[in-house]
């Protein structure tokens, strides 16, 4: 199958996956860590079950190698997918009037402090392609979080609205003005910029994740890449499973259970109850799916820039779907910014 087919297959699934975790965060209203922790738990059994039943003995033997050798290494990247994935979800709760295609394509700026990481720490050269497609993400990544507001599209139109109600307000009396204060005092903080501060974050999470696996994988060429993925699952399970347990000391709950971590042990609990069974198994699923089909991408592609490149497009499955099933639109800016950064990820991976 051509490698491009692959890339495709990969960006549908995690637009699928992606699309799924918002149906768990913001219309269940699930704490972030709380659905990491179940999906990747799932994600880690149904990994290792697969491997030892199917007796694949080369992601076997990764796996063997890792646990004797790469202890600290997976560790580190397990840390480090734990935290994006919870950023990265934290910022579709926060960034509830927003399209969660946007917060992903600002997160999908992992790929710039990646490419920034290799030149500093590796000495890997930089061209000016890459320099120019770093400049086109941050412009994308500008589009995505002002929208129209970035060139004052509609702008006057709006402004012109607020000025009729207002005078409307004062003529109907002090009653309708509290009303508007509420409803506008609402509308500040539901576009509250914290979202962009915590998606901004989790691409700091995700290119850690990238620099300890590519580590792993430089003292480790013929490692497996599935067997790195699923091992990384499982400590993001370990780790969540154990805040989960320390969370049920008294003098602890209090501290853990804040941001992304709120009401962690009520909704794990309720996780685990079999009408999510559905959504937590496909959401595991589709990332599994989304993974595999990138890897194998990879091994045909003539450069894997090129795989990594149409897969982050799954930002774009990921807004379409969102805008469809829950109505979560976007304005043009947005729009064009989806496409802008997808440009610029080209322009670094190729």
């Amino acid at each position: 199958m051509n490698w491009s087919i692959f890339g495709i297959l990969s960006a549908l699934s995690f637009g699928i996956q992606g699309t799924i975790a918002y149906e768990l965060l913001d219309v269940h209203g699930f704490s972030s860590a709380a659905v990491n922790t179940i999906i990747h738990s799932i994600f880690a059994i149904f990994g290792l079950a697969f491997v030892y039943l199917t007796k694949n003995y080369d992601i076997i033997i990764s796996i063997s190698n890792i646990l004797n050798n790469y202890k600290k290494l997976i560790t580190l990247a397990g840390i480090s997918a734990l935290l994006g994935n919870i950023l990265l979800y934290w910022a579709y709760e926060l960034g509830k009037d927003i399209n969660p295609g946007i917060i992903t394509t600002i997160s999908n700026g992992a790929v710039i402090i990646s490419t920034l990481l290799a030149y500093f720490i590796f000495n890997k050269s930089v061209t000016i392609k890459q320099i120019i497609g770093i400049v086109v993400m941050l412009i994308s990544f500008t589009m995505g979080a002002l929208g129209n507001k970035l060139f004052g599209i509609k702008e006057g139109l709006e402004n012109s609205k607020d000025t009729t109600n207002q005078n409307s307000s004062k003529s109907k009396g002090g009653v309708k003005n509290q009303s508007d204060s509420k409803s506008s005092a609402k509308k500040k903080n539901s576009t509250s910029p914290l979202w962009i501060i915590v998606a901004i974050l989790s691409a700091f999470a995700y290119a850690s994740l990238s620099f300890f696996q590519y580590l792993v994988t430089q003292k480790a060429p013929k490692m497996n890449m599935i067997a790195l993925a699923i091992m990384v699952a499982v400590i993001e399970a370990i780790i969540g499973i154990t805040i989960y347990l320390i969370a049920y000391i008294p003098s602890l709950s209090g501290i853990i259970e804040k941001g992304p971590f709120a009401n962690y042990r009520k909704d794990f609990n309720k996780l685990l109850n079999i009408k999510y069974y559905l959504l937590t198994f496909f959401h595991a699923f589709f990332d599994g799916a989304g993974l595999t089909a990138l890897l194998k991408s990879y091994k045909v592609a003539p450069n894997p820039g090129f795989s990594d490149t149409i897969s982050d497009a799954y930002s774009v499955v990921q807004s379409i779907l969102t805008w469809i099933i829950y109505g979560k639109s976007m304005d043009v800016t947005q729009i064009f910014s989806i496409i802008v950064s997808i440009i610029g990820i080209a322009l670094i991976s190729s």
